[in-house]
């Protein structure tokens, strides 16, 4: 049942409505490739994208079988603007990336029709929305961020979301931007990889927000490889890693995260038994920060209990503190 819209010039306004078991390859309740859309008071219930599918092309020629998607198991944008204000989606599936949304600007549309050349950026704003208990075959449990994509949420609250690969609740690709303020993540979980909230290859802002998450292997609430600031009274709390960076992992030269009152507590993880984790000269600034409860993994006693930093990691730390459980 997904609504499509295509090229600069289509739009779709959504007020008061309610999309119930839909399914497409690329958004399944939506899908746009250039248009803008506006979501406003509307719920979004086990919405699917799904990973393969026949396409006819037209009466005469032959079904063809598009062995991927590009996710979103509710919505699919490539190259158009969205806003979406107290919406709610539940149970949404993508069995590629963005449990219920893909964001995207790249040069191929949806099921390989070109986009338009002049498509622009894809502008998310979502305001007041709740998304629970999505879940990514591979990566972004609940919203992914590819390409020069930008998105902007103010009271976002996501719940059990669950992503395979990477990115439990959110994954910002490389180029992509995300300015999160008063959002709560929690019981974000990824099941193979890395960042059990947010996996950031991109830019990452958080302001006065909250994540809970666990990873299989590194950065049980974020893991981070692109810049990422988290301010005015972010915590991060109860987070997991099976293998290292208990709340944060950071990893590469050009990867950094700032903490400016801010506070990072409870955190555990498995082999490396430290709350953050420095790689590849990662680089991590604390100022006006707390970093509280640092404990071990079960059975690591002897590993690092708060931070761990090898050459030519570097970590500064200003007016904060570190408590060692």
């Amino acid at each position: 049942c997904a609504l499509p819209i295509f090229g600069n010039e289509g739009s779709l306004t959504v007020v008061d409505s309610h999309f119930f078991r839909c399914s497409a390859m690329n958004g399944g309740a939506i899908s746009s490739n250039g248009g803008s859309t506006t979501l406003t008071r509307s719920t979004f219930t086990s919405c699917t994208s799904i990973r393969t599918r026949d396409y006819r092309r037209d009466s005469v020629t032959e079904t063809v079988r598009v062995p991927e998607n590009e996710g979103g198991g509710a919505f699919f944008w490539n190259g158009a603007d969205a806003d979406i204000t107290g919406c709610t989606f539940t149970s949404c599936v993508s069995y590629g990336d963005g449990g219920s949304i893909s964001v995207r600007n790249d040069e191929t549309g949806v099921i390989g029709i070109a986009a338009d050349v002049n498509r622009g950026q894809s502008l998310l704003t979502i305001t007041d929305t709740t998304i629970a208990s999505s879940s990514a075959d591979d990566d972004g449990g609940s919203i992914l961020l590819a390409g020069d994509a930008v998105m902007t949420a103010t009271g976002l609250t996501i719940t059990d979301s669950r992503a395979n690969q990477t990115g439990g609740a959110i994954r910002i690709g490389v180029g992509a931007q995300a300015t999160l303020t008063d959002a709560a993540i929690s019981g974000a979980t990824v099941l193979e990889g890395d960042g059990g909230a947010i996996n950031n290859d991109g830019s990452l802002t958080v302001v006065s927000s909250s994540l809970v998450a666990t990873a299989k292997r590194y950065g049980g609430c974020l893991a981070n490889k692109g810049v990422a600031t988290l301010s005015a009274g972010t915590t991060l709390a109860g987070c997991s890693a099976g293998t290292g960076g208990g709340a944060l992992y950071v990893d590469g030269s050009l990867a950094s995260t700032s903490f400016h009152s801010s506070t990072v507590s409870g955190a555990t993880s498995g082999s490396t038994g430290d709350t953050i984790l420095l790689r590849g000269g990662g680089r991590v600034a604390l100022a006006l920060s707390e970093v509280t409860q640092a404990c071990r993994g079960a059975g690591f006693a002897t590993e690092p209990a708060a931070v761990q930093v090898t050459t030519p990691d570097s970590v500064t730390m200003v007016n904060s503190s570190i408590d060692v459980c």
